[in-house]
Formats: C-alpha cells, structure tokens, sequence
C-alpha cells in the first residue's frame, strides 16, 4: 500500500505593522467621538439653562466669551440646587440623539475600517501566495485561484475577497458597541463632577483618566479583529486553490494558553469544519475565539499537487 505524500505551507500570523496601525487608528477615532459627545452634552446643559435672550442680540467676541462664561456658572448653580432636573435633561437628550450619533461614529469610522481591512487581507494573501509557492506548490496551480489583482502586482483569491464586506461591517459594528456605550460613561462623568462644582478643565481632566478601560477595549478588538481576519483569509485563499485540510498551530498568548489548544497543536483537521476543540465542546477555527492567537498550515495531499 502507498502512503500519498504532503508538503504543507508555512503557518501565517497577523502583519503586526498593520495591526498596530489599525489599534492606533481606531484610537483617533475613539478620542474624536468622546470629545464630540463631551462637547454636545455640554452645549446642550449650557443652553438648556441658559437665558432665552441670549440668542437674540448680536454680540462682540469679548461679549460671546462672557455669555459662555454666564452660562457655565448658570449650569453649575443648577446642578446644586436641582441635580435631578439636571439628571433628567442629560437622559432625555442622550435617548434622542443615541441613533443619529450611532449613524455618525459609523459614517466616521467606515473608511478607516475598510482600508485597514483591505490591507490586512491583501498583504496575508500575498504572504501566503509566496508561502505556498515555496512549499513547491506550482505556480500554475496557484494562480488559479489568486485571481483578483489588489496593489503592487499582487492577488487575491475571489472566496476571500467575497469575505470583506462582512469582515468590514463586523468592525465597525464593534467600534460602534465600544464608544455608544462609553457615552454612560461620559454623561455619568459631567453629570458628577457639575454636580461636585468641578469646572470644565477638571472635568475633561476626569474624562481622560477614565478612559483606560475604552482604551483596553480597542486594543483587545483590533488585535483579535486583525488575527480573525488573518486566519479566515487564508482559510478562504486555501479552498480556492482547492486544499482541503491544514494542521493547527498553536500560538501561545501573552500570559497564558488556553489548554485546549496546546492540545490541538499539529492535529490535522478539516477547513470546511474547523478542529474540535475539547473544552468548547464543538469545531472552531484558529483565531476564532476572543483573543486566540493559533495559526494554520496548509496541506497540498499528492492527488492535489498532481491534479
């Protein structure tokens, strides 16, 4: 009985310039909506309580400066005496513009996604076209399924390429999740410290060190979001070409391992159905769970490599 050879590719991890790129982008992103939200809930408390003939008149810019400062010692009295008025005014104008600036973060961050996305996708491809090409897998062969040309001469399967829309909106969805709910966060933070008499300075100084757990947040996401789609990326490139199976590699994360894992390293397992993992109970993918860092090779079976 002959025993078919294999060659497999080398396993691919997410470009780690384009991931940080990506943290670092979402970050701006993340900054320039809390300074947004924090500046309308403020203008909204201002002239709320403000007086109705203030916008009636024209002013001079020294006259404009000592309005703002009119109204800023209007709201802060008012938030000593009626805190619950103040309370009430901010959940009210939060529930009324949650949708419109949910619609504005995603307008905001839709391009930055795609490009990052985009990158990811085509420089992982581009790795793994050369990865298969030295693991003597004919060029012929591979260019049959790297089809579709991105930047600089290089390809993409049209199965990965099909992937990007839903990977796109995957993230804007969860840069979306992150700074709506961080507007608790924000309304809480003024509403407290108007409350305590802290003035606008030390309120935005208390808004910047409370932001470390949002901050976090982007990081966890991009850095999973980017090893998600590395992985699937590949998983995709690969049917294309027509493999069938790869190998898991088991990444090892920054403080621990999931056990798991160390145990599925080097089983073999099926794209179409992904490695059976013990602990969750069912058939996963490298990367797939939250913060999983775990890789694939690619097996090229001898009837593949002949076909």
């Amino acid at each position: 009985m002959s025993i078919k050879k294999v060659r497999v590719s080398r396993a691919i991890g997410a470009n780690v310039g384009v991931t940080r790129a990506y943290k670092k982008a979402v970050e701006r992103i993340s900054a320039e909506f809390r300074a947004f939200i924090a500046d309308e809930i403020l203008k909204f408390l201002e002239n709320k309580h403000a007086l109705t003939a203030d916008s009636l008149k024209p002013m001079t810019a020294e006259e404009r400066r000592k309005n703002r400062e009119l109204k800023r010692k209007l709201l802060s009295e008012i938030a000593k005496r009626n805190p619950d008025l103040l309370k009430s005014d901010l959940d009210k104008f939060i529930s009324e513009n949650i949708f419109l600036w949910s619609d504005l973060l995603e307008k905001a961050s839709i391009n930055t996604v795609s490009k990052y996305i985009e990158q990811m996708a085509f420089m992982t491809s581009e790795a793994q076209r050369r990865a298969f090409i030295n693991a003597r897998v004919s060029k012929g062969l591979v260019n049959k399924a790297f089809t579709v040309p991105t930047v600089k001469k290089r390809y993409i399967s049209q199965k990965a390429l099909d992937t990007l829309p839903d990977l796109i909106q995957k993230n804007v969805s969860l840069i979306k999740d992150i700074n709506i709910d961080d507007i608790n966060r924000i309304s809480e933070t003024i509403y407290n410290g108007l409350v305590e008499g802290k003035n606008y300075n030390e309120l935005r100084q208390v808004l910047a060190s409370t932001q470390g757990f949002t901050d976090r947040r982007v990081q966890t996401v991009t850095n999973d979001q980017m090893s998600k789609i590395t992985q699937l990326i590949q998983a995709e490139n690969a049917k294309a070409v027509g493999v069938k199976k790869a190998v898991w590699i088991h990444v090892a994360g920054k403080y621990t391992s999931r056990v798991s894992h160390i145990h599925m390293n080097g089983k073999e397992f099926d794209l179409d159905k992904g490695c059976w993992d013990d602990y969750e109970k069912k058939f996963i993918m490298p990367a797939e769970l939250i913060n999983c860092k775990c890789q694939m090779q690619m097996i090229f079976d001898e009837d593949l490599l002949n076909g």
